[in-house]
């Protein structure tokens, strides 16, 4: 516990002190491209809302029927409107094929997916679909 041993000693408390860039660099070194960024956020939730606003996205976003009620709470945080989706019973996801359909349907420009439980998901289906649609708009 050295990075909470050095904040307590300099009683230091910011989003903006060192060990927060440091964090962010160190994280963006690992898995970022070039041209990205990284900001380290309090939440989940604050994060979700920043990443809506910062892509521009406006008017809905698709969100599985069975997540947090957090997650609502980022898309309404950001302006936006949540669409709920239904989730297969044995991954508890958003089925790709459903997707695929609710995307050309509902004209949202976000899908929000997320893996309740901590289950492993595949979703590259889902990414593939909402890829073409981006491209079919």
């Amino acid at each position: 516990m050295p990075h909470l041993h050095r904040i307590f000693s300099n009683n230091r408390y910011s989003n903006f002190g060192e060990l927060a860039e440091t964090f962010s660099r160190r994280l963006l070194n690992e898995f970022g491209q070039e041209g990205e960024a990284c900001v380290v956020c309090n939440s989940a939730t604050s994060g979700l809302s920043g990443t809506l606003i910062a892509s521009g996205c406006t008017g809905s976003v698709i969100v599985p029927a069975f997540t947090f009620p957090a997650t609502y709470g980022a898309v309404y945080a950001a302006g936006l409107k949540p669409l709920l989706m239904d989730v297969n019973l044995e991954t508890w996801a958003i089925r790709p094929e459903d997707l695929d359909d609710m995307l050309q349907k509902s004209g949202a420009k976000a899908v929000i997916l997320v893996t309740p439980f901590g289950l492993k998901t595949d979703f590259s289906s889902h990414i593939l679909s909402a890829a073409n649609t981006e491209r079919q708009s």
